[in-house]
């Protein structure tokens, strides 16, 4: 730990380091760690240390250091490793991932799982984990009066642009509810390569002040997005007030359904008449709303005494991923001599 003014702070060696800009869930998770003043954030393996923590399991020369790294470290210096994981195969269908997620979770002293959704996944089963939600940075939001006498702004923002994060319905929005004049929609972010929105206003990614700026300008925020861990991009639309449309999913009616400010739809059929019931209701909004605060205390209490990991489970854990690194870097080898 580190101490100011006599005051004992926990030191959390985390293998990712915080980019500028915008960058997914896990760099904003990673910024209000840093911000929460609860803990001193470093980024390589310390004997100091009082928690590693990975953000992402698997090989990339983005990471400071890795799972087989830590964990041989993480027994010499008795450090606990904590591992959490942000990702599902139905989200993005990449088996690499999840196994490196997986086995990961195996290798460390506890998993933390973003959802309740995500942690039921039955290739997760073996994993011992907890569930800490993500969750705001501020708890008040404040919703401002719509301008009347113009068309409804909508609006969406992604980092990553799989098919998953909602493309059908956003052409779906594209093509039929903004020719009608009724509807503006703005996409912010990264744009899947097999779409266009020809009749959108589409932005590059944004993050941090221009996010916040760019979402409270619009007047409602919809989702396609489907089987998220944990679905950031919603969080930061209701820390900016906005009402949402979200397509139906385990995830997003976990986190979306205790607030009055989110409807669901299960197809781009419901839309038309969606937008136009949560536009009445939330035309002349002036309420404060409150969303769950992302609890980085709880993150501190990982790993203590009585929550260790027997070495056995974690060497077989380091062992399958030892094994998924080698088959992986073959199978690179091999489709490097192809093409």
């Amino acid at each position: 730990m580190t101490t100011f003014d006599n005051v004992r702070v926990p030191v959390i060696s985390v293998n990712k380091k915080l980019i500028d800009g915008p960058w997914g869930g896990g760099n904003r998770f990673l910024k209000q760690l840093k911000d929460s003043g609860l803990c001193t954030v470093i980024h390589e393996l310390d004997a100091a240390a009082d928690l590693l923590l990975i953000l992402d399991a698997r090989e990339s020369d983005q990471n400071t250091f890795s799972v087989r790294e830590a964990l041989p470290y993480g027994l010499k210096y008795d450090i606990p490793l904590v591992v959490r994981i942000n990702e599902t195969y139905e989200r993005n269908q990449i088996i690499y991932g999840v196994l490196s997620f997986v086995f990961a979770g195996l290798a460390s002293d506890v998993a933390v799982y973003v959802s309740e959704w995500q942690a039921s996944r039955w290739y997760f089963r073996l994993v011992r984990g907890r569930i800490i939600p993500n969750g705001t940075s501020s708890p008040l939001v404040v919703n401002l009066p719509r301008c009347p006498g113009r068309p409804i702004s909508m609006v969406t923002h992604h980092w990553g642009n799989h098919y998953n994060k909602g493309w059908d319905i956003y052409k779906y929005i594209d093509e039929y509810l903004v020719p009608t004049g009724a509807v503006i929609f703005t996409f912010i972010g990264n744009v899947n390569p097999d779409f266009s929105l020809e009749n959108s206003v589409v932005k590059g990614p944004l993050s941090g002040d221009d996010l916040i700026v760019e979402l409270k300008s619009h007047d409602i925020y919809i989702t396609g997005s489907r089987f998220e861990p944990g679905p950031n991009h919603v969080i930061e639309a209701l820390e900016c007030g906005l009402p949402i449309l979200y397509r139906k999913d385990p995830t997003l009616d976990e986190y979306l359904g205790k607030t009055k400010l989110a409807y669901s739809f299960l197809s781009s059929d419901e839309l038309p008449i969606l937008v136009e019931k949560i536009n009445s209701i939330f035309q002349w909004r002036k309420s404060v709303q409150f969303f769950g605060l992302v609890d980085i205390s709880e993150y501190l209490t990982l790993g203590k005494e009585g929550s260790r990991a027997c070495r056995v489970k974690k060497f077989i854990g380091l062992y399958f991923l030892e094994t998924l690194y080698l088959v992986r870097q073959i199978y690179l080898g091999i489709k490097r001599q192809r093409f």
